[in-house]
Parts: structure tokens; C-alpha cells; sequence
């Protein structure tokens, strides 16, 4: 009985140890830009729009950040929908949050305040 009962805690932590944990919360990102980029039609863009609001939305709830580039691709969603002042909320808390990413955020900046 206890050989079997320490393999089994083997396994468990073992397989443990092999769960996927990332630094950022990304829900159902993957699958969603998939569809998007695979069907391109407006019920895709919807559906990936909400799903990039919901990880701004619930990344504070799993004590997680918003991952690198969110922000800006549905800022730049929020822009072909004629959002112009949330595009430039959304770009602005990228660049807050990723200073890295300033030089790409103020390019697309610039081309929202031209428009």
C-alpha cells in the first residue's frame, strides 16, 4: 500500500510541475484570434473585440497584468470602428504600461489625431 500511495504522489507532482503558468492573464485570446484571422468576417471581429475587452477587464480579478500588445490591437479595432478617443485611451495605457512599446504607439498615434 505505501509503494503505491508514493507513486501516486510521484505522478501528482510530477504532472504538477508540468501545468502551463504564464506571467499574463490571456483567456480565450488563442482561439478567438484564430477565428478572427481565419474568417474575417464581422461576427469573428466581434467575438475577438469582446474577448480582448473581457482580458482588460478580468486580468486585475486573476491578480495577473494585461498581456503586451492587448491594449493596442483593440485600440486599433476601437480606430476602424471610428473610436477615436478610446483608440487614444487605449494606446495611452499601452505606452503607460509597456514604455518599450512608445515608438510603435506614437506612429499610430500620429495617424488617429491627422484623421
Amino acid at each position: 500500500m505505501k509503494i503505491a500511495y508514493l507513486c501516486l504522489l510521484v505522478c501528482v507532482t510530477t504532472l504538477t510541475g508540468c501545468t502551463a503558468k504564464t506571467m499574463y492573464y490571456w483567456g480565450n485570446y488563442q482561439n478567438t484570434l484564430y477565428d478572427y484571422r481565419k474568417n474575417d468576417d464581422s461576427h469573428a471581429f466581434n467575438r475577438h473585440k469582446t474577448e480582448l475587452e473581457g482580458i482588460i477587464n478580468k486580468a486585475p480579478s486573476k491578480n495577473k497584468p494585461v498581456p503586451p500588445g492587448v491594449r493596442f490591437e483593440l485600440a486599433i479595432m476601437e480606430q476602424s470602428l471610428g473610436n477615436k478617443s478610446r483608440a487614444i485611451e487605449l494606446l495611452t495605457l499601452e505606452k503607460q504600461y509597456f514604455p518599450e512599446a512608445q515608438y510603435y504607439v506614437d506612429k499610430i498615434l500620429l495617424t488617429i489625431e491627422v484623421e
